[in-house]
């Protein structure tokens, strides 16, 4: 959004324009920001407050993204709220804490407030499933505006391939278990009996899931036609990973959003994901993709975490047992894109055009954005 604003708009911010421009270098945060950030999240949530910074600068609208609201005196529009409770440090009690809710609706229904967006419609419900009947206090502030991938990184022309005849199947994330990657894993020993296929994992595991994952990662190693990445540059992951794939799958439980995704279709890659949260909006089934049924999901689309279901996901999602039709379906679907190169053209093609000029594009963002300046500006 820094490096290319509205038309008509520009944009000033407590970081230099270089933070902003390349985006192959992910962001740095430094050891004490992260324990302020963390500390000022506690703060917040002992006083029943939304996630606040103060704005200082001077300028005509505030912009504020990554679910924090400002404390200023100017108009001001809140984005990029990938969820609900991530207004409140991901605290998953606030709906249910009529102070928090109460203070939510006081910021957001104030006259310097001009605009509530989600990356998603899914994010959107979840704001209303939390405030129940006081979201029609703020309902005509809200809109969705999705992420979208800076143009000078849409790979333009499909990338060159050593070996065209093996097809590579890419999975990206860093949540091995969460984003469904044991289960990749498992179709993958089946496909490959059938067809000439490799599968290239980039993944890593949390610490709750580090004693799970270091013993699952002997078994991938062992396993001929896999080749696992824990730790890669992101110009490799970009120049090489995607560049060689011909298939992204993420059968994912646990994500509000999923950026890779929009990684993915800028590299002109039919995905194969699943039908939780907010991925049917991003991968249109059939068109740009195919999506298979999850049994268990962190974020459901209808109904609000709580502590208790986040406790029940945890556990759930280390049991194999549960996700034997995932893998199933992944087998059938993977195999389609596999055996039909023409289908694997065409919706990496559609893909791609989704990115580039539709609905997740930046020329699309910023017809939305420049929309919603003028009239909070007005």
């Amino acid at each position: 959004m820094f490096v290319e604003p509205p038309e008509g708009f520009s944009f000033v911010a407590n970081r230099p324009s270089s933070f902003f421009e390349d985006y192959s270098i992910p962001p740095v945060y430094q050891p004490m920001r992260r324990i302020g950030v963390n500390l000022a999240g506690h703060v917040f949530q002992a006083i029943d407050s939304p996630r606040r910074i103060p704005i200082l600068t001077r300028c005509d609208l505030v912009h504020v993204d990554g679910s924090m609201l400002p404390i200023t005196r100017r108009p001001w529009i809140v984005g990029a709220i990938e969820y609900a409770s991530a207004l409140f440090s991901f605290d998953d009690r606030w709906y249910a804490r009529p102070t928090m809710r109460h203070s939510l609706v006081r910021i957001l229904s104030g006259p310097r407030c001009k605009k509530v967006l989600t990356y998603s419609e899914a994010a959107l419900n979840s704001l209303r499933l939390g405030l129940g009947k006081e979201f029609k206090d703020i309902e005509p502030k809200c809109g969705v505006i999705p992420q979208v991938i800076p143009t000078k990184y849409l790979r333009r022309h499909p990338a060159k391939r050593d070996d065209a005849s093996r097809v590579s199947i890419l999975f990206v994330g860093n949540h091995f278990f969460d984003k469904g990657g044991r289960e990749l894993f498992f179709a993958f020993k089946r496909l490959k009996r059938k067809f000439d296929v490799e599968l290239i994992l980039v993944t890593d595991a949390p610490a709750h899931h580090r004693s799970y994952f270091d013993s699952f990662k002997e078994i991938i190693r062992r396993e001929e036609g896999v080749t696992l990445h824990t730790r890669i540059p992101r110009k490799i992951l970009w120049d090489e990973c995607y560049a060689k794939a011909d298939i992204f799958c993420m059968p994912t439980y646990m994500d509000t959003f999923g950026y890779v995704l929009l990684e993915a279709m800028a590299n002109r890659l039919p995905i194969v994901s699943s039908d939780m949260f907010a991925v049917p909006e991003i991968v249109r089934d059939g068109e740009t993709g195919l999506l298979v049924h999850v049994p268990v999901s962190s974020f459901e689309r209808d109904v609000l975490r709580t502590p208790e279901s986040v406790m029940k996901y945890r556990e759930a999602v280390l049991n194999e047992r549960l996700f034997g039709q995932v893998v199933d379906s992944l087998e059938v679907s993977l195999g389609r894109l596999i055996e039909d190169d023409q289908m694997r053209r065409r919706m990496s093609e559609a893909a791609f055009r989704e990115v580039e000029q539709g609905r997740l594009s930046v020329a699309h963002r910023n017809s939305q954005l420049r929309q919603v300046y003028l009239e909070s500006t007005s």
